[in-house]
């Protein structure tokens, strides 16, 4: 019985080749990569073999078009897996006009308690201007209101404590965009017209 061999094995190196033999049988990437998924985190991601299956398990998930699945499979790798390095920032938000990005002022920097030109006054303050030059973000293409709250993660510090903590900002306020046409606005709105 191969799940006996593989829970007396362990995930050694001849329990990897046990898989390696099951996925080589059945071609089934998936089984594979959900073993490694729920070794993590450990040694075994940076075998060959293992990114070779996670690696083929991601690109028939978007063959298939299960991007949700796909989605959830990376996050449950990238916050599971300290031993890879989780993929950098892709998308960036910039003034239309000096070029610097509108995002960055939007990150709580954590001081000595002052602020400075890059701590917002408060969390749920709403920039409609360029911190860099001053001049308007984009407006939303539908309610054609400006742009102002940014989208992602921001630091809050509480006045209490003062400790601080992570806060996602409201998905209807996030700045969202279609790729083909390139019109965008708020992503309540966008998601509406589409409907």
């Amino acid at each position: 019985n191969s799940n006996f061999k593989l829970n007396f094995s362990g995930l050694t190196n001849d329990g990897l080749s046990l898989i390696e033999r099951y996925v080589d049988t059945t071609g089934d990437v998936q089984t594979a990569s959900l073993i490694v998924l729920h070794t993590l985190p450990s040694q075994v991601c940076k075998d060959p073999r293992a990114k070779n299956w996670v690696a083929s398990y991601r690109d028939l998930l978007d063959t298939w078009m299960l991007w949700k699945q796909r989605a959830m499979f990376d996050v449950n790798w990238f916050s599971k897996n300290t031993l890879v390095h989780k993929p950098s920032q892709q998308v960036f938000v910039s003034c239309n006009f000096c070029r610097r990005s509108v995002s960055n002022s939007f990150l709580y920097r954590p001081s000595d308690g002052t602020r400075n030109a890059q701590t917002p006054l408060s969390a749920n303050r709403k920039i409609t201007c360029c911190p860099g030059c001053r001049k308007p973000l984009p407006r939303c293409s539908l309610c054609l209101c400006h742009m102002g709250t940014p989208s992602g993660l921001h630091w809050q510090r509480q006045i209490d404590t003062g400790s601080e903590r992570k806060k996602l900002s409201d998905f209807s306020d996030w700045l969202t965009w279609c790729q083909t046409c390139r019109h965008g606005g708020h992503s309540v709105h966008i998601l509406e017209w589409f409907k």
